[in-house]
């Protein structure tokens, strides 16, 4: 019995490898310390606390409806990774308003660079015009510049940090350079060029998610065709399986496969980053 969870443990982590891709966690990470540190309990509480408690409810469900440890555990692994993607989910959600204020601001800006204006100038007129929250931050900005002078560059990678927008830290960068050297010309072909940028990004966000329609779909109809034999095998053939309860914990095995296929294809990380 060992011998034959082993195996089927080993079938797990090469189908997990072929579709996901890369493990839960990553070591090379680990050891340049590239994960977030987690300092309040609110933090601890969802990375930690709870994706254990579901995967505990996960496992206790598979375990009794499909027969078997390796049932609840192959679901555990489901429970761990369902918070995740849900509070990921919920952020991406959170930063959209915010992330097209920040592309309206950087047109914004770079048309008045253009005009000869100034930082001062730019700031306080996207306090004036831009909506909530952001009006109120670019008024605290003017305050502190007001109160000890402190750099916008600063203030903007600190507004960035705040919204978990990078396009913030890019405006910061380019402000910073112009203000070196070349002034508002510079900055005004800087924040255009990052606006192009932008604009090409979106773009390519919209094709992925055209081109990755058809197999997410495919796989979430898979999804729901074995998830209906999985629940006919758990209740109106449950005593046949009863003997051999490792033929369901493989059914489950691919059921989890898939949701972890679809949740691959629908990531688009590397270009949202």
């Amino acid at each position: 019995m060992l011998i034959k969870l082993l195996l089927l443990f080993s079938l797990f982590l090469l189908f997990y490898l072929l579709i996901v891709g890369e493990f839960p966690v990553n070591l090379e990470a680990l050891l340049k310390s590239d994960l977030p540190k987690q300092k309040t309990f609110k933090d601890k509480f969802q990375v930690y606390v709870l994706p254990l408690i579901s995967a505990t409810i996960f496992f206790f469900f598979g375990r009794v409806v499909f027969l078997s440890v390796l049932s609840g555990l192959i679901f555990a692994f489901l429970g761990w990774h369902l918070p995740k993607w849900v509070l990921k989910w919920r952020e991406h959600k959170k930063k959209e308003k915010p992330r097209e204020l920040a592309k309206d601001f950087i047109t914004s800006a770079a048309g008045m660079y253009g005009a000869g204006q100034l930082t001062t100038d730019v700031i306080r007129h996207s306090a004036l015009r831009m909506p909530a929250p952001f009006n109120q931050d670019f008024q605290e900005m003017l305050a502190r510049r007001n109160l000890d002078g402190a750099p916008f560059h600063v203030m903007l990678r600190q507004m960035g940090n705040k919204y978990g927008l990078k396009e913030f830290d890019a405006a910061a960068a380019i402000i910073e350079a112009s203000e070196k050297a070349g002034g508002p010309t510079a900055a005004a072909k800087g924040l255009k060029r990052l606006g192009v940028a932008l604009r090409k990004r979106e773009k390519q966000l919209m094709e992925r998610r055209k081109a990755n329609m058809e197999p997410q779909i495919a796989c979430l109809l898979a999804i729901v065709i074995l998830s209906l034999g999985l629940i006919m095998d758990a209740t109106v053939f449950r005593a046949e399986y009863r003997e051999v309860p490792i033929i369901m914990a493989s059914g489950c095995l691919i059921v989890v496969g898939l949701i972890f296929a679809v949740v691959k294809i629908s990531s688009n990380a590397d270009l949202e980053s």
